[in-house]
């Protein structure tokens, strides 16, 4: 089934700019979401961090997208109900674009992580699909070292075993690198997490940038956040010796050269 392109004209939605945030559970994605969409005309349908418009439709409209896009990447939805979730999303999306609750936004923030929803590893983004949304369609792509993703994971209570999360950390980083491999270079950037939490405003500055956002209000937004620059060894004082040893031989050099396109030679570049 084919949509229209999101690189050329969208009726309602033309002069909107949808930003896509994805990555590896635990890799950031939230963080990025509330950083991203922190300038006022910016707005965020969720579903860890919600911003919209003040309006009751906003609010209808951002529940009726949470669930065509959890039917849509359901990995157990049949063929013909992800066919009908598809043109659901695609249909609430452009509804969003040209609705008047919506009609102060500029930017439209959204976000999954690989995997997401219940129970765990059930749903996975498709980023194809969402380049077939209207609007201007930017992706950003974070990358986090894959034992802090997991342990992050792990400390929140996604599983409760470490070894199934890592197992789905790294399945989920091929599926990322694999899409993001092919997508054209003008609507994607990659992001260092660790980066991110180094020089906070410098990697802001390259976002908004690419994503077309004001860097003083993107700036204005990191007071509110509280970025540990050593947050990636978290995992490393936190684990025991032997869940240490374990994860650090589990990621090893090797396995990690399947990702290098996602760490943007350790740059935030398009």
């Amino acid at each position: 089934m084919t949509f229209p392109s999101s690189s050329g004209p969208h009726d309602g939605g033309s002069a909107k700019t949808v930003i896509f945030i994805a990555g590896a559970e635990g890799s950031g994605t939230t963080l990025l979401q509330r950083l991203l969409s922190a300038p006022p005309r910016c707005a965020s349908l969720g579903p860890m961090h919600s911003k919209l418009p003040e309006r009751e439709q906003a609010a209808a409209l951002a529940t009726a997208f949470e669930r065509s896009n959890a039917e849509l990447w359901d990995q157990q939805t049949s063929l013909d109900r992800h066919e009908a979730a598809r043109r659901e999303l695609f249909s609430t999306t452009q509804d969003i674009l040209s609705s008047d609750a919506f009609s102060t936004t500029t930017h439209l923030v959204l976000k999954r992580s690989f995997p997401f929803g219940h129970p765990h590893g059930r749903r996975s983004p498709d980023l194809f699909d969402v380049l077939d949304l209207p609007g201007d369609v930017r992706i950003v792509s974070v990358y986090r070292d894959p034992c802090a993703a997991t342990y992050s994971a792990y400390r929140r209570g996604f599983d409760d075993d470490l070894r199934r999360l890592a197992r789905s950390c790294a399945d989920s980083l091929v599926r990322l690198a694999a899409q993001t491999s092919v997508v054209d270079p003008s609507r994607l950037i990659q992001v260092s997490y660790a980066r991110l939490c180094r020089q906070p405003a410098l990697v802001l500055g390259e976002l908004g940038k690419f994503c077309g956002l004001h860097d003083a209000e993107l700036q204005d937004a990191l007071a509110t956040e509280r970025l540990i620059p050593e947050a990636d060894m978290r995992y490393a004082s936190e684990l025991s010796p032997s869940e240490v040893g374990w994860l650090q031989t589990y990621f090893s050099p090797e396995r990690r050269r399947q990702w290098l396109a996602l760490t943007g030679q350790d740059q935030t570049s398009r």
